[in-house]
């Protein structure tokens, strides 16, 4: 039962830490690169 739930917990915390950067790289590139482009595409039309 100990043994399952370590592995249990490890790889949960592997995989949400994984999901969270992965999230917040797609997020950050996403918003930091196209949104300043929309706005200047905008600003310029």
């Amino acid at each position: 039962m100990k043994r399952w739930k370590v592995i249990l917990f490890l790889a949960g915390w592997l995989i949400l830490g994984f999901l969270v950067t992965a999230v917040n790289g797609l997020g950050e590139s996403a918003h930091g690169e196209h949104a300043p482009t929309t706005t200047a595409a905008e600003t310029a039309s």
